[in-house]
């Protein structure tokens, strides 16, 4: 169920902002069951592996899930940054359940932005 109050990413329009509702809370509740990011370390060195344009606008909250859905909002903001995020998620983590989980969540947002390993046998 979508709600109205939420704009969708599909159609015409810029590639901005989340997605709807629904799918970004799923990424982000995958993204927080990787052990790699549930400590502040592991989110700090994310931040490090970002271009400036995306690190520098990310509100930081001590909080993880707080702050990866701040993280994965500021990286629909920017062409190419929800890829970038999880490639430098994917170099972290590695090529845990947990982390495969992120990229089938990824890659089913409803406008398909995110898109990375597709040709790399998973």
């Amino acid at each position: 169920m979508s709600d109205p109050t939420v704009p969708s990413a599909r159609g015409d329009g810029p590639a901005t902002g989340p997605p709807a509702g629904e799918a970004l809370f799923v990424l982000v509740e995958a993204l927080t069951e990787l052990p790699s990011l549930r400590d502040e370390s592991g989110r700090s060195t994310l931040i490090r592996l970002l271009r400036p344009a995306i690190s520098a606008g990310v509100h930081h909250d001590s909080r993880a899930r707080i702050f990866l859905f701040n993280l994965v909002v500021t990286c629909l903001e920017h062409q190419d940054g929800l890829s970038e995020m999880l490639a430098a998620v994917h170099f972290i983590e590695g090529s845990s359940r947990p982390m495969q989980r992120v990229l089938r969540t990824a890659a089913a947002l409803p406008d398909g932005r995110a898109r990375i390993g597709e040709d790399n046998g998973g």
